[in-house]
Formats: structure tokens, sequence, C-alpha cells
């Protein structure tokens, strides 16, 4: 069971990576220029653990089939891991506010690499702390203090 939760944890950590850090934005955007729509894959941290648990569950069967108690053929344990694993991203990304619960929104980077600023969701900083857009979709916010 302690396996089963770590594995959870560090799924939606490697979807989060994957999907919402500024380590990949710049492979997102990137792929957004090239792949119309599999940004929204990346950006949905269900969509990305579904492909990443078929994908072990493919490659390690045994490995799923000792976390999951069960002994299902490979494609069966595949597909069950990774219904798991889309299912506890899900539940876990409802809870974050990464994963709207009325409608999936669209990515927030448009099939031209650029980032639309009023599909990011709020973010909160001090009173004191005032936010500007960047001029270009590959740098971060600039951060002004009031003084």
């Amino acid at each position: 069971m302690k396996e089963l939760l770590i594995y959870v944890v560090s799924l939606f950590g490697m979807c989060f990576i994957l999907g919402h850090s500024q380590i990949t934005l710049k492979h997102r955007i990137a792929l957004a220029k090239k792949f119309e729509g599999f940004v929204d894959m990346l950006e949905c941290p269900a969509c990305l653990s579904y492909w990443i648990g078929l994908f072990i569950g493919l490659s390690a069967p045994a490995y799923v089939n000792g976390l999951l108690g069960f002994n299902l053929p490979r494609f069966l344990a595949a597909t069950a891991f990774a219904i798991f694993s889309s299912g506890s991203s899900a539940i876990i990304g409802l809870f974050s506010g990464l994963i709207d619960s009325h409608a999936s929104e669209p990515s927030v980077i448009d099939s031209n690499g650029v980032i639309d600023f009023d599909k990011l969701p709020p973010r909160r900083f001090p009173d004191n702390v005032i936010i500007t857009p960047p001029t270009s979709p590959l740098t971060t916010p600039t951060r002004i203090n009031e003084d």
C-alpha cells in the first residue's frame, strides 16, 4: 500500500513538472507549434498519467501486478494500471485546482506557441507585489515591489 501511495504522488509530481512547470514551458511551446492539441494532453494530469500508466503497465507487468495485487495478463494489467493512474491523478488534480471540476480547460499555449495570460490560473502573491505579463512567451513574469 505504501508503494502505491508513493507511485501516485510521484506520478502526479511528474505530470505537474511535464505539464505545468517553467522547466518544460519552452518545450511545450515548441510542441504546440508542431502538434496542435498535443499540449492539451500534456497539461491535463489525468490524460498524461493515463499514458504514463499504460507505458509502465506494458513495460513492467510484474511490477504492476505486484502493486495492484492481481495476476492479470500483460494487456489487462497495463489497462487497469492506466485507468488507476488516470483516476488517481484526476482526484489529486481536482483537489489541487489543476483540473477544473466543471469542464476541461483549453491549453494556455495556442497553436502558434503564444501564451494566453487570460487562461492562466490566478496566482496568489502578497498585496505589495504587482505582476506584469512578460514581453516574450519564454520569459517569466516580472515582480515589482511597491515601497
